[in-house]
């Protein structure tokens, strides 16, 4: 990630192996929400809701799909990925290693998920989104 200036991390950019430039804004400083943009174009948007929904939106090709991302249950470090029907399409599963200091998070996808062209960039802002409301919920 390139930030603009040493002092000025609102608009992060970072640029992928056969893909454009993208960026990350913050509407605002109060919520943890934010886009993706690729180029000038609105790729991804994520908002969060005060009941640990994360809502994804991904914007492709003049379509719009909704996605939801919340936590499997209270006792496990799993989060689901939905569908506006509830379906299930994705299981993050994470794992602490006390030896590395390291969480290793796993993806395991479903049949019905849906193809997406920057599916790498989600996969990175789903972690980024986990980490995130891991990180708010313990105060760090």
């Amino acid at each position: 990630m390139n930030f603009k200036n040493w002092y000025n991390y609102s608009t992060p950019e970072f640029k992928i192996k056969n893909g454009g430039n993208y960026s990350i804004e913050k509407p605002s400083i109060w919520k943890l929400d934010f886009i993706i943009k690729k180029n000038t174009t609105i790729k991804l948007e994520f908002n969060f809701s005060w009941n640990s929904l994360i809502t994804i939106i991904s914007h492709e090709n003049g379509t719009v799909k909704r996605f939801q991302l919340k936590r499997q249950s209270i006792w496990k470090p799993n989060y689901l990925l939905t569908n506006d029907s509830n379906q299930q399409l994705c299981c993050i599963t994470s794992q602490f290693s006390w030896k590395n200091w390291k969480t290793n998070y796993q993806i395991i996808e479903n049949e019905i998920f849906p193809v997406i062209e920057d599916i790498e960039i989600l996969y990175l802002s789903i972690i980024h989104c986990i980490v995130m409301k891991n990180n708010n919920a313990t105060g760090a």
